[in-house]
């Protein structure tokens, strides 16, 4: 690992899984499965100059073999014939694919650029899953910043479990916020797709700028109505294939990860697209009908219900917020701290469970996985 900045994170895309990991100098890097090699390249040619390396490998055979090796080499002089190579490293991690009935869900949302106090509120819980809805990175202003997503998900996974992440609202914010799709999980570069672990279905979504394209602090560097519209024939196309999406066989839940909870009201400029996102939430409701939307953005650890105070266009099911930074005490008492989730999706039920990283418990949420409705 002395090469390595960060732990190989298996990234959950697709069909695929997205092996990402960042290293301290110049290399070139593969995985290999049960003897086959999957390369970091682009065209043939196997990448080094970039230092974050993304290699996709097949869910099933990854699920199969229950195990990867990273094989590395590091690059001190690339030439057109007879460049300088290091000795090739292999490192192994085994790898727990999602199975089991009962689905354990960490969840880390809003850690802004925090690293050890997340790492700390999970670790006092066992778990099949990480979700991470975005705003991971405090911002986009440099390229050093996104590593803090690979970190992160490293330090609590190990390598070892699968990962679900979202982009979030900050993670568009700074000059290098047009390179954020080049250095985390994507589906050929677009920051929305669908995946699928053992019995659960899911469906990564993408709000976007949070704020009106017109917004004055953009300056006109903005294109979010562009690009939802773009997310929205996504959207549509998913509900298209449902025999083989949300309706595939085997299928008993379905979830939604999205930093922002667009089911909500917000005043300008976070009224982005209203009518849309109206019809966004009305596919869902009626069609793909999600039973587990899981968001960020507000700091909060609560469970918000259809037909709530929080819903104003009609939520398809329970919105699950279970992260807060704290960012307030962070800022006047110099104190860290963060709230993370726990969420047991059983074939009944949904639990919720927050705990900071000192293992205090703040509260416990129980609702039907069928209805959505609270359990007192």
């Amino acid at each position: 690992m002395e090469n390595l900045k960060t732990m190989p994170v298996v990234y959950a895309v697709g069909k695929n899984y997205q092996i990402i990991f960042v290293a301290k100098c110049e290399m070139i890097a593969w995985a290999n499965i049960n003897g086959k090699d999957y390369f970091d390249h682009s065209n043939g040619v196997i990448r080094s100059r970039k230092t974050t390396h993304i290699i996709s490998v097949p869910m099933d055979e990854l699920n199969k073999a229950k195990k990867y090796t990273i094989c590395y080499m590091p690059v001190f002089t690339r030439r057109p014939f007879n460049s300088d190579v290091g000795q090739m490293v292999e490192l192994t991690f085994n790898f727990r694919p999602v199975e089991t009935e009962t689905i354990r869900i960490y969840n880390l949302t809003d850690t802004h650029s925090k690293i050890k106090t997340p790492v700390q509120a999970s670790s006092y819980n066992e778990f099949d899953l990480l979700i991470m809805a975005g705003d991971n990175p405090n911002s986009a202003q440099t390229i050093e910043e996104f590593d803090t997503v690979h970190q992160l998900a490293g330090n609590v996974t190990k390598g070892e479990i699968p990962v679900v992440f979202a982009r979030g609202n900050h993670d568009l914010m700074g000059d290098c916020a047009e390179n954020f799709n080049e250095y985390t999980p994507t589906e050929n570069g677009k920051s929305y797709f669908t995946f699928r672990l053992g019995d659960m279905w899911g469906m990564v979504l993408d709000l976007g700028p949070d704020r009106q394209d017109n917004y004055e602090g953009y300056n006109n560097t903005m294109c979010g109505s562009f690009f939802r519209k773009e997310e929205t024939k996504f959207i549509e196309n998913v509900i298209k294939n449902a025999k083989n999406e949300y309706k595939a066989k085997g299928v008993k839940k379905r979830i939604v990860v999205c930093h922002v909870a667009f089911t909500q009201k917000y005043s300008y400029p976070f009224d982005v697209d209203t009518d849309l996102m109206y019809y966004w939430s009305k596919l869902l409701r009626e069609k793909i009908k999600p039973q587990i939307f899981f968001s960020g953005h507000d700091h909060a650890t609560a469970v918000y219900y259809k037909g709530g105070k929080r819903d104003s266009k009609g939520q398809a099911c329970p919105i699950v917020m279970a992260s807060n930074p704290h960012m307030k005490l962070m800022k006047e008492e110099n104190i860290d701290k963060f709230t993370g989730g726990l969420v047991v999706v059983d074939k009944k039920t949904v639990t919720v469970t927050y705990n900071d990283n000192e293992n205090n418990i703040s509260g416990m949420e129980k609702f039907s996985l069928k209805t959505g409705e609270k359990i007192e």
